[in-house]
């Protein structure tokens, strides 16, 4: 298999229109190139903006490397990160995140999402789960498949 690089050698743009349409694309290369002569550029690509998007950085560190992540969440105060075979939470008040594993989790699919009662998670499975402070308390187990729950959300609800 190979990849192709595209280099753009000429690109004209109309210097008296910004229209779209008057753009002209002159030529384009292919490099043909090997798959084992590319190297992966990154292996944890999270990153966080807190100026609106002017500057990125960095939040991996801490994070077991290699992994897709697959739900990202983030509230007021934490943010989660669920990879492949666990979830991850951190305060997103510090200078540096720490990563923190969370245990107590069924993550086949696991999700979370936020409300008046804290954090709340849930997986394919049916089970749902509060946040308490140290742990993961188990509120609903015996859901069956392809049916249709509500939770309410009032104050003393749970």
């Amino acid at each position: 298999m190979r990849f192709l690089h595209l280099t753009l050698l000429y690109f004209m743009l109309s210097a008296f229109s910004s229209d779209p349409a008057t753009k002209i694309l002159k030529s384009i290369t292919a490099q043909p190139t090997a798959i084992n002569d590319v190297e992966p550029a990154a292996t944890n690509i999270i990153f966080q903006s807190k100026d609106g998007g002017q500057t990125w950085q960095d939040i991996s560190q801490g994070l077991p490397e290699n992994e897709q992540p697959e739900v990202f969440f983030a509230g007021e105060s934490d943010l989660y990160l669920r990879l492949k075979n666990g979830m991850y939470r951190s305060k997103s008040n510090l200078k540096t995140l720490v990563w923190e594993k969370e245990n107590g989790l069924d993550l086949r699919g696991a999700s979370i999402a936020f409300n008046r009662s804290g954090v709340t998670a849930y997986n394919y499975e049916g089970q749902i789960y509060q946040k308490a402070p140290a742990r993961w308390l188990g509120h609903y187990y015996m859901f069956k498949h392809n049916a249709t729950h509500t939770r309410s959300d009032r104050k003393g609800a749970l």
